[in-house]
């Protein structure tokens, strides 16, 4: 990647902007090969296993991986257990290394290490957070994720000391896999909620969901990806997905900087 600029992402990582600017898209960042094999794997994990995450009335998607929305530290572990065999079909017929980079991982713990940071899975007791976790984001009507922040599920996890409790600003990571027709777009809004207006909408642990009239007239963007494009964004603004008609698949993960010098990742 020519135009992979690791300053930029630890300045996000750090403030949670880059000079005001809070996303950071790279086009062609994985192999177009790469992306259609794990879909190719994705479908099939789905259609003999079913989705990991059951549908609600606020996210219909087909997933497969852990997430810690909601959870305690010991329930996301051991939901990340039982997720791993899938996990690791997700890479069947890439080598090692290709399933590394799919998510930039080589990249990133290379460019991290030159400026002293430490890379690597969130810990909790003796176990590690989850890879990475693919969804295939289904119509839901009025959008297909609500608007939302991630730093409500950061400070949850200091009820029971999780390792991403550390970090003081939460940023999002998402490879884009497939994607047909139209809609799906990240939308971004010129707003980080205060834990005053969290506290007022019942989502000061949760982040998710703020209702769409609250963002209505707020300066926002529209981020659209191909399959091999990835972003890293800024995850204390509120962002969702646009509706989708047809098929968006995405791999995605969280990270965040602690204070002695360490990126955690977790889903």
């Amino acid at each position: 990647m020519q135009d992979f600029d690791i300053n930029i992402v630890i300045s996000m990582l750090r403030d949670g902007h880059c000079d005001g600017s809070v996303a950071y898209v790279i086009r062609n960042a994985v192999p177009a090969g790469d992306c259609r094999t794990v879909y190719t794997n994705f479908k099939r994990i789905i259609s003999e296993h079913g989705s990991q995450r059951a549908f609600d009335d606020i996210i219909k998607a087909n997933q497969i991986g852990s997430t810690q929305f909601q959870k305690s530290g010991q329930a996301y572990a051991m939901s990340t257990a039982r997720a791993q065999p899938l996990m690791l079909a997700l890479f069947d017929n890439l080598s090692p290394d290709q399933a590394s980079q799919f998510m930039l991982d080589n990249q990133l713990q290379a460019s991290f290490l030159k400026h002293g940071l430490h890379f690597g899975p969130a810990r909790f007791k003796s176990t590690y957070a989850n890879y990475c976790t693919i969804r295939a984001w289904l119509d839901n009507g009025e959008m297909a994720l609500h608007p939302h922040e991630d730093i409500s599920q950061v400070q949850a996890a200091r009820t029971d000391d999780f390792e991403i409790q550390a970090v003081e600003t939460a940023m999002s990571f998402n490879v884009c896999i497939a994607r047909s027709g139209s809609g799906g777009g990240t939308t971004v809004w010129d707003l980080q909620p205060s834990p005053e207006a969290r506290r007022s909408l019942g989502l000061y642990d949760t982040g998710y969901p703020y209702p769409v009239d609250f963002v209505g007239g707020l300066p926002s963007f529209t981020l659209t990806l191909n399959p091999g494009d990835c972003y890293f964004l800024g995850a204390s603004f509120l962002h969702g997905v646009q509706p989708t008609f047809g098929e968006r698949v995405t791999a995605g993960r969280f990270m965040g900087l602690t204070k002695d010098n360490r990126v955690l990742f977790w889903t």
